[in-house]
C-alpha cells in the first residue's frame, strides 16, 4: 500500500502499527503506486472496498488475507474473514 503523500505515509504507517486490525478501503486504490509505501498486504488483517474491485483482484487479495468485506454485497460476494 502506497500513497503519493509521504507526510500521509507516516501517518498510515503508525496506524498500522498501533491498529489491532488494520482495514483499507476504495477499489480505485488497486494497483496504483505512490511515492511512499507504508503497509504491505501481510499486514492487513481485513480489507473493506467497494463493488468496483474486479473479480481477479479479489482472488489475488483472497491469497493473502483473512477477510476480503465488498461493501454492499452479501456473503457470498466476498471472501469471508476469520474471527
Amino acid at each position: 500500500m502506497s500513497t503519493p503523500n509521504l507526510g500521509e505515509a507516516e501517518t498510515n504507517r503508525h496506524f498500522v502499527r498501533s491498529a489491532r486490525r488494520v482495514v483499507v478501503a476504495d477499489h480505485t486504490k488497486w494497483g496504483t503506486v505512490g511515492l511512499s509505501s507504508f503497509a504491505t498486504l501481510e499486514q492487513v488483517d481485513t480489507l473493506v472496498t467497494d463493488s468496483g474491485l474486479s473479480a481477479a483482484a479479489r482472488a489475488e487479495i483472497a491469497e493473502y488475507l483473512p477477510g476480503l468485506v465488498v461493501a454492499g454485497e452479501s456473503a457470498e460476494g466476498s471472501v469471508p474473514q476469520d474471527d
